[in-house]
């Protein structure tokens, strides 16, 4: 009896797979440009005929990604880092020091100085106003602040941004997925193609399953 028990259980383990390999095994791998990604097996590759770029489509039961495999391929809402670094609220500053009767170029504008950037507080923003960072400014030795506002399309996403097989990548997920976008941004540090890898109007489920995929992109083998 106990010998039968014994291969009983024997089969039984090693009869059953795990519930995760189960999972694993649904997923297959989709090569676009140079980058390849790994989708539930629903998912189907439609390559379109661009104009001056490689586009089409991966589309699943539930789930539509757009994709553009090219030089001038969408990199998406500037995260909030970079705003402050290269927004153009930088090229607004120098305006309030011009004076009258001179012709302005980008020769001649005004030249301030921005000392240090920080997280607005409650006595930076004024009645009804909503600041979000402050620029501590100096311009002909004289110090000022100039007050930052985020934009909403800015602010209203979540990104991540790092670098993977010396690729530049760049996650941007909207909090509100219905009205914003879930994609990847991907680009080789060396420079050429990029790739943009996007879907939209998704539940939150929905997204979940979209960034999963995104998470899984990496550079093939060349």
């Amino acid at each position: 009896m106990k010998t039968l028990l014994s291969i009983a259980l024997i089969f039984f383990f090693f009869g059953c797979k795990p519930t995760h390999k189960k999972t694993e095994e649904k997923w297959k791998t989709i090569e676009v440009g140079d980058y390849l990604f790994d989708f539930p097996q629903d998912f189907k590759f439609i390559e379109e005929q661009g104009v001056d770029s490689y586009v089409g489509k991966i589309k699943g039961d539930d789930i539509t990604f757009e994709f553009d495999f090219g030089f001038y391929s969408n990199d998406y809402e500037e995260t909030i880092d970079e705003y402050l670094k290269d927004g153009d609220w930088r090229s607004s500053i120098p305006f309030q020091f011009m004076k009258d009767g001179i012709t302005y170029d980008h020769k001649n504008m005004p030249k301030v100085e921005i000392i240090n950037i920080r997280p607005a507080t409650a006595k930076d923003n004024p009645k009804n106003k909503k600041y979000d960072f402050v620029a501590e400014c100096k311009y002909e030795n004289k110090k000022f602040n100039y007050p930052i506002s985020i934009p909403d399309d800015i602010k209203n996403q979540n990104c991540r941004v790092d670098t993977i097989q010396n690729v530049y990548r760049k996650i941007v997920f909207s909090r509100d997925t219905k009205n914003g976008i879930t994609g990847i941004y991907l680009t080789k540090m060396s420079g050429g193609k990029a790739l943009s890898l996007y879907t939209s109007n998704l539940t939150t489920e929905q997204q979940k399953t979209a960034l999963k995929i995104l998470g899984t992109g990496r550079l093939k083998r060349q």
